[in-house]
């Protein structure tokens, strides 16, 4: 098969190509990904996407792709609203989110809101229950969006209802917790389909318009929500709910649903197989007949993979040392080999959306060395076109290629991970960078990343270890997590620096260690325990103190699932880097932003005074008004200016 490749210039960037190439390296790779989201209209011939504006700022553009000239439609200045997304529901109608954070009373908190308006900009009209002054409690969410309805302005949209007291008036509202209405995005008129109920947390539509499945929070004793979810199910025609399973998001127990398949009148979702998650179909006809669809032998399934405007599920999502879709639809699993081949690099292809006739697909392809790039292929006449670039800035910059390796801990484990080392140089005796990944239930994975990226353009050799404690590799990996298991995650984190230094990669008078929310505990924590290992330590949002982080979510609803995760005993001083600054050597760069919601401020705040007065050298950088992501280019772009002087101070 052959594909015609067509160059479209969608987007206007504020630089030329050669202004861009000549720039400073942390003006390069500081700068956020050009498109935050993407959507194609029903018809396949618009797109809408989401891209950063100056500073924190965020633009909506609409494309005709008949003369793909790009029109501002909406923006958002990102103090503190910024739009996330948004997305076709008709052919002139979209969707945005819009997610911000405000400190009240002490505490911070982040509220979601929802909008739609025309794809010329005009008609805005938000989708969430209408304030009320009269209201007894503050929404933090309008509520999200469970389905769009084909060829019309509806959404059905699981809404936050609050209730009002007024004391004048017969007439005010009862409704509390989460239901489900079927509204109109242009005149906000909307007509209840699921009453709301206090617990209820999520909803799943068969794409037709009814609810099948809806999950319920398990309240704790003290009438708080906990880490495990109710599901209940109806059988196709009918209202009356049955009991479909539970799943604790913690220890990963029971069935988690995802989507409903209405061609099969059963639900996929994910559960524990072999200790790996597996998916999973199960039957809504009222036998709950259960199917295992797609295990690994090695790695857990991560999701699914969804294709058309049905969302039907075409395959299985999952990482080994690569991004990985295991289709079940043979035509899309021989299609996406054949774009692969086509395209240079034979980069990693994502199909992300399709007209309603499935004959315009918008694709995504991109590589380790490829930050990525945005495709429109037309299925009948096999023609590709290329529309756009995730980081236009880094075209003509040459990228350093990443590999998978592994290495051995003291108690045999074999520890997977990724090494990206500088391009053109040699890859001996190297000033290296250990950057261990946030979560930590999370993972690296093969691929772009702008960190690790920045640091091998500026010669350092960079290894990005799954630690045990990382999601993706089954139940015993993850263990508990990396907070109440810290010396088995700190403990596979040196042994990757111990590793770089025998396998003659890094000089080990010019080692670091770089990471970012718990990516930046282990930093710290990795000072304490092996603290002649580094010599450079920066922690971007770290947690310092597992107490700290106690004490903070006694502010919120969730306390008694930060109390199970976190837990209690001697790991709360033992693994709190703030507690043990007496025994840290190597100097300390931290940054952080006064509105993160994810780890508080007080953590960096706590660890620079605990390491002023142990005598120890540190620096903290506050962000006035920016949360974890640190969501700013030129604050990114600060940032690696400050890394770079104190990296490059300590590592001579």
């Amino acid at each position: 098969m052959r594909f015609a490749l067509l160059l479209l210039t969608v987007i206007g960037f504020s630089a030329s190509a050669n202004a861009q190439t000549e720039a400073e390296p942390e003006w390069l790779f500081g700068q956020r990904q050009g498109v935050l989201d993407i959507s194609l209209s029903p018809d396949g011939k618009q797109i809408v996407y989401v891209a950063p504006g100056p500073g924190r700022t965020s633009h909506v553009y609409h494309v005709n792709l008949a003369d793909k000239q790009p029109k501002l439609i909406s923006r958002s200045s990102g103090n503190p609203e910024r739009i996330t997304g948004c997305d076709f529901i008709s052919g002139n109608r979209i969707t945005c989110s819009v997610y911000g954070v405000r400190d009240i009373g002490g505490a911070i908190i982040n509220y979601r809101e929802n909008i739609a308006l025309g794809t010329d900009g005009k008609d805005m009209q938000k989708l969430g229950q209408r304030q009320s002054f009269y209201a007894t409690k503050r929404r933090q969410f309008d509520g999200f969006i469970v389905d769009s309805l084909p060829e019309s302005d509806d959404v059905l949209m699981a809404w936050e209802f609050v209730p009002e007291v007024n004391a004048s008036s017969k007439i005010s509202r009862t409704a509390d917790g989460m239901g489900v209405v079927r509204l109109n995005t242009k005149t906000g008129r909307w007509k209840g389909i699921e009453k709301a109920r206090r617990t209820a947390t999520d909803f799943l539509s068969d794409g037709s318009g009814n609810i099948r499945v809806i999950g319920f929070d398990v309240l704790t004793t003290r009438g708080s929500g906990s880490t495990v979810t109710r599901y209940s199910y109806r059988k196709a025609g009918e209202k009356k709910l049955h009991d479909l399973s539970t799943y604790d998001y913690l220890d990963r127990s029971g069935f988690r649903p995802l989507i409903v398949d209405s061609s099969t009148n059963s639900v996929f979702g994910l559960q524990l197989n072999k200790g790996k998650m597996a998916l999973f179909s199960v039957s809504l006809d009222g036998s709950l007949d259960k199917k295992l669809v797609y295990a690994h032998p090695e790695v857990d399934v991560s999701g699914t993979k969804q294709f058309g405007r049905d969302q039907r599920v075409v395959g299985a999502r999952y990482a080994d040392e690569f991004n990985r879709v295991e289709y079940f639809d043979k035509s899309l699993a021989s299609l996406s080999a054949q774009l692969s081949k086509a395209l240079p690099g034979n980069p990693t292809l994502q199909f992300l959306q399709s007209s309603l006739n499935e004959n315009i697909l918008l694709l995504y392809a991109g590589s380790d060395i490829d930050p990525g790039r945005y495709y429109i292929f037309d299925r009948s006449q096999k023609r590709l076109e290329e529309i756009m670039l995730e980081r236009p800035q880094l075209e003509n910059i040459s990228l350093a290629r990443v590999k998978p390796v592994s290495y051995a801990t003291p108690d045999g484990t074999t520890i997977p991970g990724y090494l990206t080392l500088p391009p053109g140089q040699n890859s001996s005796n190297l000033p290296a960078i250990v950057m261990p990944h946030g979560g930590p239930s999370s993972r690296d994975v093969w691929g772009f990343d702008w960190l690790a990226q920045y640091f091998a353009s500026q010669g350092y050799a960079v290894l990005q270890p799954n630690f045990r404690g990382s999601d993706g590799f089954g139940q015993k990996w993850f263990e508990v997590n990396g907070f109440q298991q810290w010396p088995t995650a700190i403990g596979d984190i040196s042994s990757g620096a111990r590793w770089l230094v025998s396998e003659g990669i890094a000089d080990p008078d010019k080692l670091a260690i770089v990471g970012w929310s718990y990516g930046g505990y282990a930093a710290l924590q990795s000072g304490v325990t092996e603290p002649d290992l580094y010599k450079a330590i920066v922690a971007i949002a770290p947690v310092t103190d597992l107490r700290t982080e106690l004490d903070n979510a006694r502010k919120y609803t969730h306390f008694s699932n930060v109390l199970k995760y976190i837990g209690q005993g001697p790991h709360l001083v033992e693994g709190s880097p703030a507690q043990k600054a007496e025994k840290m050597k190597a100097p300390v760069i931290m940054f952080h932003g006064d509105m993160d919601l994810s780890v508080d401020v007080a953590h960096s705040r706590k660890m620079q005074n605990a390491l002023k007065n142990a005598n120890k050298e540190s620096v903290l950088h506050e962000y006035k008004d920016l949360d974890h992501g640190l969501e700013d280019s030129n604050v990114r772009t600060r940032m690696l200016q400050e890394i770079d002087v104190f990296l490059g101070s300590h590592l001579k």
